[in-house]
């Protein structure tokens, strides 16, 4: 776990836990944690995870398996939700998967850091969308359908860099409607995280003009 933030973390599933120096450019942190992450990597494949991401139980299953027969696997058509402002939003990424849901082989981990200083050298982000377009991939195997992951947004902290984490984007979730879909079970766990953020912070964002979905919408 490669963490670039400037609160303590306490992992509890036994990651290794990389603390990398906060960096005032936000794309600079991220690739620069991405960077440290990949440098750490020991064994055969590396899935990318987000730690305030959602993956279905069976993920690292499906996945695993998968990188038996193909060396970049992924899945196409993300959706992003924003658990604070209450919107989701399907992502047209029909060609390439979000960095959150994909999987390689390790022996493209060169190729991902040269990647990942081209794109620091050019002030870009989207390493994946540049890694689904250029990464030697003898096998790719691009997931389409049902989804095993959902990409959350919103959390308290520092705020992402991508399209997802803008508040006003999106459709909004009536009684939280599609996040039961879309997660199932888990649901509720996100709700009970929406509903202490916003009693906790219901000062700050009456000044602000508020930033939180209804937590009974």
């Amino acid at each position: 776990m490669a963490d670039g933030g400037e609160s303590p973390v306490e992992c509890n599933l036994g990651q290794r836990h990389i603390t990398c120096e906060p960096m005032h450019n936000p794309i600079d942190n991220f690739l620069g944690n991405l960077d440290a992450a990949f440098r750490h990597v020991r064994g055969d494949a590396v899935v990318v995870c987000e730690d305030d991401d959602w993956y279905s139980r069976d993920y690292l299953m499906r996945y695993s398996t998968l990188l038996l027969s193909h060396d970049l696997v992924g899945q196409a058509g993300a959706v992003y939700y924003n658990l604070m402002s209450g919107r989701y939003w399907p992502c047209n990424n029909r060609r390439h998967a979000s960095l959150c849901q994909t999987a390689m082989r390790s022996t493209h981990i060169p190729y991902v850091l040269e990647s990942i200083a081209f794109l620091r050298g050019r002030r870009k982000a989207y390493l994946d969308l540049h890694l689904w377009r250029n990464l030697p991939a003898n096998s790719p195997k691009l997931l389409r359908g049902n989804l095993l992951s959902v990409g959350m947004k919103g959390f308290p902290g520092k705020k992402g860099i991508g399209v997802g984490h803008q508040d006003d984007r999106g459709t909004l979730d009536v009684k939280h409607m599609m996040l039961r879909k879309l997660v199932e079970n888990d649901a509720d766990t996100y709700i009970d995280m929406q509903a202490s953020w916003f009693l906790e912070n219901i000062s700050e964002i009456a000044v602000n003009g508020g930033r939180c979905a209804d937590i009974n919408n």
